[in-house]
Order: structure tokens, then sequence, then C-alpha cells
């Protein structure tokens, strides 16, 4: 799978939904399928949200490559504990050990699949920071102290109409923890007009 076939997806969804325009959402990888479908259907885009902008550098990219390699599905369990771990290790303030199952569920639900999106990620990154520039949509960029964090700070060059702001209380699961700060905070970029 690639970025532009998730944008693809995206774009016969809101077909099918007879929707004249949209606004879109990305997190991590999802950042990335938000602009290349404002890029592809400029038309069907009104504003897009990015939740962290993932613009690495080649040593961190080559890092996130093997971090993110396949791991395979074992009678051991090692896949779970891995999984579990990197869950932990990056849970954010408030983040409760529920939401951290729920977490857990969500990446495991992927089974062998699961880094598809990773590895589509990886491999458009360098569309991605020069896409950025060409969007012509409003475009919010959300930054939370997650793992990402350091790495959207480096996405004001590449804005044309958009703009970064930092929430640094809100962390992996900041969507649960934090679900009406966040509500206020998007629903105020989209209306506003």
């Amino acid at each position: 799978m690639r970025v532009e076939d998730y944008a693809e997806a995206i774009k016969e969804v809101i077909a099918e939904l007879s929707l004249e325009a949209v606004n879109l959402i990305g997190y991590h990888t999802g950042s990335m399928v938000a602009v290349e479908v404002a890029r592809q259907h400029p038309s069907l885009v009104k504003k897009v949200i990015n939740i962290s902008a993932p613009i690495f550098t080649k040593l961190e990219l080559d890092h996130f490559r093997q971090y993110f390699a396949p791991i395979p599905l074992d009678t051991d369990g090692s896949r779970f504990r891995i999984m579990w771990e990197r869950i932990m290790k990056y849970r954010g303030p408030g983040m409760t050990l529920e939401q951290s199952a729920v977490s857990m569920a969500e990446n495991m639900r992927g089974g062998e699949s699961y880094e598809w999106g990773h590895r589509a990620a990886f491999n458009y990154t360098k569309a991605y920071t020069r896409y950025l520039s060409e969007v012509s949509q409003p475009l919010l960029v959300i930054n939370p102290k997650d793992d990402l964090y350091e790495q959207t700070k480096r996405v004001d060059p590449f804005l044309n109409r958009g703009t970064r702001v930092d929430f640094l209380d809100w962390g992996t699961g900041f969507l649960d923890v934090f679900s009406e700060a966040v509500a206020e905070e998007m629903l105020r970029f989209f209306d506003k007009d």
C-alpha cells in the first residue's frame, strides 16, 4: 500500500457518500494521506488538520524503518510484548491502562499487515514535504508531545496556508484523554472563515 492508494480510497468514500467537500483530519501517516487527498482532489477538501507532521531526517527515517520492521506473530508472544512496551513508552499524560489496552487491541488488529501504514509513510516522506507547500486549503498542524513532537516542529517552512500549534500537555492518547479540548480546537479551526 502507498499513501496515494489510501488517498484514493478516501476519495472513493467521499464520492460514495455523495459529499461535495469535506474537512480532513489525519494523524501521523494519516497526516500524509490528508495532504495527498487535498493535493489530488482540491475541490473535495475544504480544510485540513494534520496531527503531527512526519518531517524526518535521513538518520531518523533509517531508525524508524528499522524500529517498525515487521514483527512476525509467534507462539512466544514476542509481538505482543514489543507492542505493549512501545505503548507504555509513549503513553501520554492521563492515558489510562484501559485506554492503553484499547490501543494495543487496535495495533494487534492489523496482524501481519500492521506495518503497511508505516512503510507507506516512510516511502512518502519526501513527497509530503514537497506537497505540504502546495496545499491550497487552510491547514492546521496540531503538535502533541508524542513520538513525533520534534519532527513536527520542522513543518513551518513547508506551510503555505497553514500554522503549527504545539500542545505540550497532550501526548499519545490525547484524543481520548482531552476529547472536549481537542474538539473545541478543531471546531474553532473548521468554523473560522
